[in-house]
């Protein structure tokens, strides 16, 4: 493989990647509003102050769940270019937009490791052939 296809499937697969680390943010916030409220709440402290924060980090809770949506519409439209059926696509869907780990996809799949990078790889290369797609992750 050349260094520029290695490159653009790098960039692909950072470009998928956003989706789970988002998803990880979120949960994170949600985390942490769930301290804030059960810390705070219990013990006699300024409960307007502990309000107010709780109450900013639901705003960004729900900034968090409005990145996500647009971040999980633009993997699926990439992931589209891929057939709906393809083994590709699937694995793909499950490793990106799942967040299923290796092994995981492995067992779902019925497939070995080798198999299952394999057709990560060919989806990947696949997607590579649209200009669109080399497009969208080159201005991401």
């Amino acid at each position: 493989m050349s260094e520029r296809n290695n490159n653009e499937r790098n960039l692909l697969r950072k470009f998928l990647k956003q989706y789970s680390a988002a998803v990880l943010e979120r949960e994170r916030l949600e985390n942490q509003k769930k301290t804030i409220e059960s810390d705070y709440f219990s013990v006699e402290c300024d409960i307007v102050g502990v309000s107010m924060i709780a109450s900013d980090v639901q705003k960004q809770i729900d900034e968090q769940i409005r990145y996500n949506a647009n971040l999980l519409v633009q993997i699926k439209d990439v992931l589209n270019y891929l057939p709906e059926n393809s083994i590709q696509r699937k694995i793909l869907d499950a490793l990106y937009v799942d967040g299923m780990n290796w092994i995981k996809i492995e067992r779902h799949f019925n497939y070995s490791s080798a198999s299952v990078k394999r057709y990560a790889a060919e989806g990947l290369d696949k997607l590579l052939e649209y200009e669109r797609v080399r497009e969208l992750i080159r201005n991401t």
